[in-house]
């Protein structure tokens, strides 16, 4: 096949994993693929880092972005493959960065491995993107370990950008993925977690804050063995005319008994022409769970924004500190004490 027509294949609307997000119109005017560039610092001693050509064996199964993940597949020619060991107290950062605007697919893929009993914390950045981007990530997080992976953008990207994640999380170990989103153009992140070892545990949080521009947040959790918890927290702060969508399904196998598996989603919308849209999910085979999933869309609080001018507060501080406040649940669930610091609010 030639790689127009993998983005022949995208998806659109018309599927139900992209009711929000047309990927195909998005990638329309794609003619060059390149390879994203990746700059990557904190590799080293327990950290082992290599760059391996890409194979038949690197192929990835995603029920949510398997048509992406292919079109990576296709052309990408090399693997950063990461190998965590030990417990590792500096975050490995991670920039990707591209050229040419939405004409050009910048494509990356990594690899990324938590052997058995090992502590992390790994940081994806993509504001050096300056073209359209396929973005491709698998995780393996090994018995008893702990990966805290946290994705930013935080500068305006005027190109589509995808990133797909696919994980497993064997026994008794810990991932956690958090993405933060501000001010974007056009962003799909995907997102799915395999839990396949007993008392496995995942974390998925996310905030966006757009005064335009589209960002969708699609995940799919699938509780395949007993005894495991997923937990999921997105915020959205949407102004103008910003779109937001979340789109998550979790997914409990028979037998997957004594899961306990939260999924939430809760969006500000600070004018009337801005745009959020929820779609959660629980598909359950099990009996004997303890499962929950929500979604709202308001507006700011208008009782609180009154208090706060009448002690003397600006309305556009105010307003700042409201829509902080509101995304400070998700902020302070972010692991890396670093990117915290950069989204707390100025003082």
């Amino acid at each position: 096949m030639q790689i127009t027509d993998y983005i022949d294949n995208l998806p659109t609307r018309k599927d139900e994993d992209y009711l929000y997000t047309d990927a195909r119109a998005a990638m329309a005017e794609i003619d060059t693929v390149v390879n994203a560039s990746i700059d990557a610092t904190g590799i080293g001693g327990s950290v082992v880092g290599s760059v391996d050509e890409m194979s038949e064996q690197d192929a990835i199964d995603s029920t949510i972005a398997q048509d992406l993940v292919n079109l990576n597949c296709a052309a990408v020619d090399d693997i950063l493959r990461i190998e965590f060991n030990d417990e590792n107290p500096t975050p490995v950062e991670i920039m990707l960065s591209s050229e040419g605007g939405k004409k050009v697919l910048a494509q990356s893929r990594i690899d990324v491995v938590a052997t058995d009993g090992s502590k992390s914390q790994m940081v994806v950045r993509t504001n050096g993107l300056a073209s359209a981007a396929n973005c491709v990530l698998k995780i393996d997080v090994k018995s008893n370990a702990s990966l805290d992976v946290v994705f930013v953008q935080t500068e305006r990207i005027d190109a589509p950008v995808f990133v797909s994640t696919s994980a497993t999380v064997e026994e008794g170990a810990c991932l956690s993925v958090s993405t933060v989103n501000v001010n974007p153009g056009f962003v799909r992140n995907n997102i799915q977690v395999d839990l396949v070892g007993e008392h496995s545990q995942v974390s998925l949080n996310g905030v966006y804050e757009a005064d335009s521009g589209h960002v969708d947040n699609a995940t799919l959790v699938n509780h395949l063995v007993p005894n495991c918890t997923s937990e999921e927290l997105y915020k959205g702060i949407l102004d103008g005319d910003a779109k937001g969508a979340f789109s998550g399904r979790i997914v409990v196998a028979p037998g997957a008994q004594k899961t306990s598996a939260q999924q939430t989603n809760r969006n500000m919308l600070l004018s009337t022409e801005a745009h959020a849209y929820a779609k959660p999910q629980l598909e359950i085979y099990a009996d004997d769970v303890k499962c929950s999933h929500g979604a709202t869309s308001g507006q700011i609080d208008q009782a609180q924004l009154f208090y706060m001018q009448q002690r003397g507060i600006d309305k556009k501080t105010a307003m700042k500190l409201l829509t902080a406040a509101f995304a400070l649940e998700v902020v302070n669930k972010i692991p890396v004490e670093s990117v915290r610091n950069e989204l707390t609010i100025e003082e």
